[in-house]
């Protein structure tokens, strides 16, 4: 079943990243973005807990990589504080377990400031990274292939989390005749598209997730 996922149709140049590539302009010039992500806390603590009993019940625990998925990451500026405490809460349950953190963005994504940001070389006091020497055998890795498709191997992640990034749809299903946006238009039928339009959508990105996840995550 996971082999014969369709290929989702999706437009391009839907958002282009802006600033100076190797800067971190997206994290440096945003706070809703960690706002966001900081309300998430509750919800990836017990996802990850679920994640880690999964291993345990496989027995894999403190052997086997532990893989965690961020996507649409943008420069990973936003959610490396949140990576930072989900890596040294893998590292206190599984001591010797590899951890390998996977970005995933569009392959025009400001990949430089990802690699910048993450490994400490553009530092910040907001962002402190977990590849600061604190905790050791911790990897990381990127995909430039869209959430729309599969970024990783089947059954490869434990842990995958996504901020403000999946509300891009595939497409533009039609013109708002009275607003900048589906959600504040008085339209109905420009609304009903757009309904359609994302149902759609978030139907693909779970598909493709429930491949890429280990079972019993």
């Amino acid at each position: 079943r996971m082999a014969s996922l369709k290929r989702v149709a999706e437009a391009a140049g839907k958002h282009v990243p802006w600033g100076g590539l190797g800067a971190g302009t997206y994290t440096s010039s945003t706070k809703g973005c960690f706002d966001v992500i900081a309300r998430t806390q509750p919800l990836v603590k017990s996802a990850l807990a679920r994640a880690l009993a999964a291993r345990e019940s496989a027995g894999v625990a403190n052997a086997a990589p532990f893989a965690i998925a961020d996507f649409g990451t943008a420069d990973a500026g936003t959610s490396l504080p949140l990576m930072r405490a989900i890596v040294a809460s893998v590292r206190e349950a599984e001591p010797e377990a590899p951890v390998v953190v996977h970005y995933e963005d569009q392959a025009l994504n400001d990949w430089q400031s990802v690699f910048q940001l993450t490994s400490g070389a553009l530092p910040s006091p907001s962002v402190p990274t977990y590849m600061d020497g604190s905790v050791g055998n911790v990897y990381v890795l990127a995909s430039g292939a869209s959430f729309y498709e599969r970024c990783f191997a089947p059954g490869s992640i434990d842990l995958a989390f996504c901020a403000t990034a999946m509300h891009w749809l595939t497409d533009v299903p039609c013109g708002v005749p009275d607003a900048l946006h589906s959600a504040c238009s008085a339209d109905a039928a420009a609304r009903e598209a757009f309904a359609a339009q994302a149902a759609a959508d978030w139907e693909a990105i779970l598909l493709q997730r429930a491949a890429e996840l280990k079972p019993g995550d």
